[in-house]
């Protein structure tokens, strides 16, 4: 469990963002390259607004049980490789130079790359990964 903020609501989702005095890090044991979370950025996520949370709600959110992390990782990494190596082959296959299809595969790659971001985004909108256990009370 977690303590966010409500920044947006939208028919039954609310856009929560983790608390401000809250590092990402302070539950981790694991020594880390990082050293200090203090540079850590807030995380902004969508979730389920079962609690019927208002704009500038501080709330508790868990995560939910879901398979997301199959669909982000395929379409974010998996699929723009897989296209920009079929890119790389069909058109070697088809007569460019090694350096031109290389630059065509790396272009696919990243244009798809991007697409990716709006996809998943899209996706995380529509099938939430957090839900809002309950709401706390304003000081």
């Amino acid at each position: 469990m977690a303590i966010a903020h409500v920044v947006k609501t939208k028919n039954d989702l609310a856009l929560v963002k983790t608390a401000s005095n809250k590092s990402p890090c302070s539950t981790c044991k694991s020594p880390c390259v990082q050293q200090n979370c203090s540079n850590s950025k807030n995380v902004t996520l969508w979730a389920k607004n079962s609690s019927l949370a208002n704009i500038g709600d501080e709330v508790v959110v868990e995560p939910i049980k879901t398979n997301s992390e199959l669909f982000y990782g395929f379409f974010s990494l998996m699929l723009p490789l897989i296209l920009s190596i079929v890119s790389y082959l069909l058109s070697y296959g088809l007569g460019c130079k090694e350096g031109v299809a290389l630059l065509i595969a790396f272009t696919i790659f990243i244009i798809f790359e991007i697409l990716s971001v709006f996809l998943c985004k899209y996706y995380e909108q529509k099938h939430p990964t957090l839900n809002i256990v309950k709401t706390l009370e304003k000081q």
